[in-house]
Formats: C-alpha cells, sequence, structure tokens
C-alpha cells in the first residue's frame, strides 16, 4: 500500500518548503520499513532530499526560513518521526545533529518560559504545550539535556502526557538581553521586560506585511493566521495595519524587501533603504533604566501619510478625550470600528492592564503634526475585538518617538 505511493510523493516534495521536508520524510520512512536503502539514500541526499532541505532552509542560528516559530514546530514534526526510526541505524548521524539545534533554537524566543511569539503565518495563541509530544520524542532521540529536563518537567507533573500534555515549566537560562533569531530579521530583548522587534522576513513565503513591527508580551501581541480559507486571512491579519507596525499610505510593499538588524549601545536598531518609493526607514529600541524607547525615523523625497498602529486585548485607559471619526485611504481601514480621533493637545498616555494585575504604559510626546485615533478592530479569531491605537502623520521625512514601561510583569528579569 505504502511503498508504492513513493512515486506520486516525490515530484510533490521539489521545492525547499516545509511540505516537501514532510514528503521527504515520508520517502525515507517507507525505505526504512520496507529496507529499501535506495529510498532512505534519496530522501536524505537527493537534489531534494533531507540534507538539501535543510541546508537551503535553515537560517544560520537552525530555524527555518518561513519566519514563522509555528512552522519551524511544524517541520521539526516530520523530522522528528524520521528520526525515531533512523536513529537506530545511524545515532549518530549529522541529521541527528541538526535536530537537536533547531529544537534548542527555538528556546531564547520563549520570553516567559511558556509562550511563543506567533509571528507571520502561525496559531494563535501559541505556547510549548501544543509541542509537548515532539518534544519528548526529540530528547528521546537526542538525549540533549535541555529537552531531557523539559521532558522530566512534564512527566512529574503531567503523568498523561501521552494523552493531553499540559502546560509546559520550561525556565528559560538565556542571560544574553539581545536574542537574535532569523538571521537578524527578528530579535528579542528580555530586560527590562520582553520587547520583539522584526524587520522583516527571509522569504515571502508565509510571511506577513509587517516589517518593523514590535511585540511587547503579553500586552501589544501579533496575531498569527486564522485558518488559510477564512476571508480575513489576507483582507486583515496579514496586512500591517493588523500589526504593531508601521504603513506607509495605508500599506507595506507586496514584495520582498532587504532588511537587518544590528546592535546599538544601548538597544538594536532595525534598517533597510530598499522600501520602494521611499529613501530609508529605521526603527530602534533604546534601554534607559526601566524604559525602552522606541523611535522611527522615515525618509522620503515624496510626501506621504505614516502611521503606527498598536494593538491590545487588554483593558485600556487613555488620558485623552476622542470624537468620532472615521479612517479612509485603503482596503483595511473597513475593520476599524467606533473610530474616535483624539484631542491630542499634551503627552499622550495609554495604560494596558490585563488581568494578571500587569500594566504597560505607552507614552507619545505631543507633537502637533500628529494625529492620533483609537479605535476597535478584529481580533484572532475574528469574532474578538482589540483596543487599537493609530498614530498618523503626514510629511516626508518624519522622526516619531514612543517609551514604554511596565510593571508587576513575574518574568522580567
Amino acid at each position: 500500500l505504502f511503498a508504492p505511493m513513493v512515486r506520486l510523493l516525490l515530484p510533490q516534495g521539489e521545492s525547499v518548503q516545509n511540505i516537501s521536508v514532510w514528503i521527504q520524510a515520508c520517502v525515507g520512512m517507507i525505505g526504512i520499513t520496507f529496507n529499501r536503502p535506495e529510498l532512505i539514500d534519496k530522501a536524505l541526499h537527493g537534489d531534494h532530499g533531507l540534507y538539501k532541505q535543510l541546508e537551503r532552509g535553515l537560517t544560520k542560528d537552525f530555524l527555518w526560513y518561513e519566519g514563522s516559530f509555528h512552522y519551524h514546530y511544524y517541520l521539526l514534526d516530520a523530522l522528528t518521526y524520521f528520526c525515531e526510526l533512523y536513529f537506530g541505524s545511524a545515532p549518530k548521524s549529522q541529521l541527528v545533529l541538526l535536530l537537536e539545534k533547531m529544537y534548542d533554537s527555538v528556546m531564547p524566543a520563549v520570553y516567559d518560559g511558556y509562550h511563543i511569539l506567533a509571528v507571520n503565518d502561525s496559531w494563535y495563541p501559541v505556547t510549548l504545550k501544543e509541542y509537548a509530544l515532539q518534544i519528548i520524542r526529540a530528547a528521546a532521540i537526542t538525549h540533549n539535556s535541555r529537552l531531557l529536563e523539559i521532558a522530566g518537567n512534564i512527566r512529574r507533573r503531567f503523568p498523561d502526557v501521552f494523552r493531553e500534555p499540559g502546560t509546559l515549566l520550561y525556565e528559560t537560562r538565556l542571560t544574553d538581553n539581545r536574542r537574535f533569531l532569523f538571521d537578524h530579521h527578528m530579535v528579542l530583548l528580555s530586560k527590562p521586560f520582553p520587547v520583539f522587534l522584526k524587520s522583516g522576513s527571509c522569504t515571502i513565503s508565509h510571511s506577513h506585511k509587517d516589517m518593523f513591527s514590535i511585540i511587547v508580551p503579553p500586552f501589544l501581541l501579533d496575531l498569527g493566521t486564522t485558518g488559510y480559507g477564512s476571508p480575513v486571512n489576507d483582507s486583515w491579519l496579514r496586512t500591517s495595519l493588523a500589526h504593531n507596525s508601521i504603513s506607509v499610505d495605508g500599506k507595506q510593499p507586496d514584495t520582498l524587501v532587504n532588511t537587518t538588524i544590528r546592535e546599538t549601545d544601548y538597544g538594536v536598531v532595525a534598517f533597510t533603504e530598499e522600501w520602494p518609493g521611499i529613501d530609508s526607514v529605521s526603527r530602534s529600541l533604546t534601554l534607559e533604566g526601566q524604559f525602552v524607547k522606541d523611535c522611527t525615523e522615515i525618509r522620503a523625497s515624496a510626501e506621504h501619510i505614516y502611521e503606527w498602529t498598536f494593538h491590545s486585548e487588554d483593558e485600556v485607559d487613555c488620558n485623552l478625550d476622542g470624537r468620532t471619526a472615521e479612517l479612509t485611504g485603503g482596503a483595511a481601514y473597513r475593520y476599524f470600528y467606533n473610530t474616535c480621533k483624539l484631542d491630542f493637545f499634551k503627552d499622550l498616555t495609554v495604560v494596558y492592564k490585563n488581568k494578571n494585575g500587569c500594566a504597560l504604559t505607552v507614552s507619545v510626546p505631543y507633537n502637533p503634526g500628529i494625529e492620533i485615533y483609537t479605535a476597535q478592530t478584529p481580533g484572532n479569531p475574528a469574532d474578538t475585538m482589540r483596543n487599537t491605537l493609530l498614530c498618523r502623520v503626514k510629511g516626508k521625512n518624519v522622526k516619531f518617538v514612543i517609551v514604554y514601561s511596565a510593571n508587576n510583569i513575574g518574568y522580567a528579569r
């Protein structure tokens, strides 16, 4: 039944893509099961085999290039199934070593030891709980001390883990405040509280239009993706306005833009000179004591409308009043409901409070050239709503500064 499937599967696995890894892993498992060495060799060493997939598809930090932690684990699931069978005959295989490095590579982004950031196409919310079973299998294969520690925690706390994994208790021990991911396209600052900056993506596959976006968990989050067939997936969830990001004339480019993130004395800066129609864009995060300063600078030869959006599911307090307004300029604005324009005559202070008693304060210094709006926009699932803050300015060269401070965040180190 299974062996003849190979001739149907192989032509579908001839690209560097997560599905191709599943296909090559399946072909290899068929080869192992039916003692077909030629299939094992093709699955491992073929032109589109597993080694070529990982050689071309992994970033330098051993993350899958499509820029989604969810798809990284999804691909790892296929490799883990294959390695379970292959490990017995080749325990020191390079593939097993790569498997170990790929599981380790995600841990710098597990900011509180539990949640995984839902960047680009991803389910939301995502935690290590969803991947507990494959982590246990990988620990058994690799004997990696960190994975074994996690697996031990799972077994002790959740004896029925093979039916319901429950919560993982992984305590990150990484001390570096700047944790770069996906070949310096993303970075997580862990102090004084977690702030995540994304400059762009390695590939257009599974990417969202959210260059220069930020995440301040658990308050300002990325929603990942709903089902691909949902009408709001492309029209809203993948757009720049749905992220804590920057929009130029209501959108971001449809093409892949080369970006980079580098270290500064007290933080990081994301930068590009390849945004179509814009001379340069930079967004920096700078640590100033217990505060994080977020500064965006954009230069262009023509006038544009620039917008910064911030979304939260939490309760919001704002020190300014507003009046009913309407936002126009693109298709995605139709998802803004109950829109108000604030009377921005002094510094704006917005406080986000969650049910655990934690609070994030966002401060916007007064600038007479900036318009500020509040609204409600769809969350994920789309029948939930988020509180949205939108800052708009018209011009050629602009500089936009905001400051974040947080309190009572138990995982801040």
